[in-house]
């Protein structure tokens, strides 16, 4: 087959996830940061495939495994890869799913590939798999493409052809792209057997967009009712420590345990103070005692409130260990059906793929 034709690329918008990775930066100094970079990138690779010879596939879709040679012929010889297309697919899926630890806009990638429309072509005169899937942009709706190189050799060399920038130890995790929007957590499984669907929403209320996911949170919520079971972890990370040096610990922690004690209660009173907190939060230290008034016009049960926020701290702090043990490394995060790993903004999407009927 004749050398790949090179497709015009659309012009990615930046996207700056709202997570707690941007090292203080704001949204403009990010935003023009990650243009630089990748503009950057884009330079570096049309470089590079100026510098090396044209990759020559000898299969462009695999689309006909039925073929005398599915992955084409050379020389009379039915060309047959070291690993098969599953594999492939497999260690780019794992490769996406590293970039959730890169510390920029770069981590929304596991989220928003549609790696069900990946392709797949084999090229067999320098023994590379070439992986081509869309991504997109979950505010414009625009798609882009992305593309991978893998050694057919060594599954775990992998160049990422578009964006050089690559996770710094992928194989480090087994994790991997299972749907659009839902990672996989390797060694994890399902502890559902029936509806309710389990999901474990983690928030460090003080980080960025930790807030703001709770529209997210009490959205699902509403719309499933019954058939899912949201659960609120609260987390006490950097953002919220950095409160603590001027305000103190206790006085901190007041706004994860209101949260933590409102989602107990549930329902409309819950709902209510979600929306109050949402409309008054400026990213800035919360007293109690203007959580104490939000919860009181929330409609909220003051009697159920003052008991659990005296034993809240002990509820949290194992909400901690539970975090460590789906291995979440920013906030917010979800968890759905103890396996699959989501955005808040995704999380539709993983309880789609964990329960269809649902």
């Amino acid at each position: 087959m004749p050398a790949k034709k090179q497709t015009p690329v659309k012009t990615p918008s930046v996207i700056v996830k709202p997570l707690g990775k941007t090292g203080g930066l704001d949204n403009i100094h990010l935003a023009l940061t990650i243009l630089v970079v990748v503009l950057v990138a884009l330079l570096l690779a049309v470089s590079y495939s100026r510098q090396s010879a044209p990759y020559s596939f000898t299969n462009s879709s695999l689309s006909n495994p039925n073929a005398t040679c599915a992955y084409g012929m050379i020389n009379g010889t039915c060309v047959v890869p070291i690993h098969n297309s599953t594999q492939v697919k497999m260690a780019a899926e794992r490769f996406i799913a590293g970039y959730d630890t890169v510390n920029t806009s770069l981590s929304l990638l596991p989220y928003i590939s549609e790696v069900g429309m990946m392709n797949l072509s084999y090229d067999s005169a320098n023994h590379y798999w070439y992986v081509l899937f869309p991504i997109q942009n979950p505010r414009t709706r625009s798609t882009i493409h992305f593309s991978l190189l893998i050694n057919d050799s060594n599954l775990s060399q992998i160049i990422p052809m578009i964006q050089t920038i690559a996770p710094s130890n992928p194989s480090a995790s087994e994790n991997f792209v299972a749907s659009k929007g839902v990672v996989q957590i390797s060694g994890k499984s399902s502890c559902s057997t029936q509806v309710p669907l389990q999901l474990y929403w983690f928030v460090d209320p003080y980080e960025p967009g930790g807030i703001s996911s709770l529209a997210n949170l009490t959205a699902i919520a509403s719309k499933y009712g019954s058939k899912v079971d949201v659960s609120l972890e609260i987390l006490y990370s950097q953002y919220s420590q950095n409160i603590a040096n001027s305000e103190g610990l206790n006085n901190t922690l007041s706004l994860g345990d209101y949260l933590f004690c409102s989602s107990k209660q549930g329902g409309q009173p819950f709902y209510s103070f979600v929306s109050t907190l949402e409309k008054s939060y400026q990213g800035a230290y919360m007293p109690a005692s203007l959580l104490s008034g939000y919860a009181s016009s929330s409609g909220l049960n003051s009697s159920m409130m003052n008991s659990c926020l005296s034993t809240a701290g002990t509820y949290i702090n194992r909400q901690a260990v539970l975090a460590k043990y789906y291995g979440i490394a920013s906030s917010p995060s979800v968890v759905t059906d103890c396996q699959y790993l989501s955005l808040p903004q995704t999380a539709s999407y993983a309880i789609s793929y964990a329960n269809s009927s649902i």
